[in-house]
């Protein structure tokens, strides 16, 4: 990421720019507000409903009219609603760096592709986060070229292998569909087989169609592409 200098620091610090930090975690948006405005920043918090709750609109978040944007987000668990949020704020003109603790780079791509200044990881120091923010606030690239095109590769990678999964999802009956909403939710065959009062034979037959539909070797490949594909198959039965 592109440093900093000294005198572009002390303006930013003497620039008061509007900035608006969203998050969930009450305690981790308000040190970000102080810190911020300890830097000179504006700042208005916005803190996100409980995680039962969707993301806010970028409309409401628009109503902050701020020229800059913090979304503190678990992109591993919300990474859909936070694109729709960070392409929305984007496509206003509100330049967005978006702050998580997810490992999974493809996700950060995602977001950058769709309209993000910049993808922080938690596990960096403060200094990066600022220098980001300072960069944005002035309309200049808070991230290098490169390594947002390799961000970005990876998204368009992990779209294709998730849009794939779906496709093979759609070819299981909804037997199998009830099988493996079962399996993610962490049943073995035997409690599959009590559970739905059918020979444990029948379910082991399921599970085979289930993982050669799929293209997967093992119940946990199968799991983990329902989850990561993000179909009904992830959730419990209705």
């Amino acid at each position: 990421m592109p440093r900093v200098d000294d005198d572009e620091l002390t303006r930013r610090r003497l620039g008061h720019v509007r900035t608006v930090v969203l998050g969930r975690h009450v305690l981790l948006v308000q040190c970000l507000g102080v810190v911020l405005a300890q830097e000179g920043y504006e700042v208005r918090s916005v803190l996100f409903p409980s995680p039962a709750d969707p993301l806010p609109s970028p409309s409401s978040v628009m109503r902050a009219r701020a020229r800059t944007a913090l979304l503190v987000v678990d992109l591993d668990a919300e990474l859909d609603e936070a694109v729709r949020l960070v392409s929305g704020l984007a496509a206003e003109g509100t330049h967005v760096a978006v702050l998580t603790g997810s490992r999974d780079r493809a996700r950060w791509g995602r977001c950058l592709r769709h309209g993000a200044g910049a993808a922080i990881s938690m596990d960096e120091p403060m200094a990066v986060l600022l220098d980001a923010l300072a960069l944005l606030s002035r309309g200049l690239p808070a991230i290098d070229r490169t390594a947002r095109d390799e961000l970005v590769a990876l998204a368009a990678a992990d779209e294709e292998t998730v849009h794939g999964g779906r496709v093979r999802l759609g070819l299981l009956t909804r037997r199998e569909r009830t099988v493996l909403a079962l399996l993610c939710e962490g049943l073995t065959v035997s409690e599959i087989s009590r559970r739905e009062v059918v020979a444990e034979g029948t379910v082991r037959t399921q599970v085979k169609s289930i993982l050669a539909k799929l293209q997967v070797s093992s119940q946990l490949a199968a799991v983990a592409l329902a989850k990561r594909a993000g179909g009904q198959e992830g959730r419990p039965r209705q």
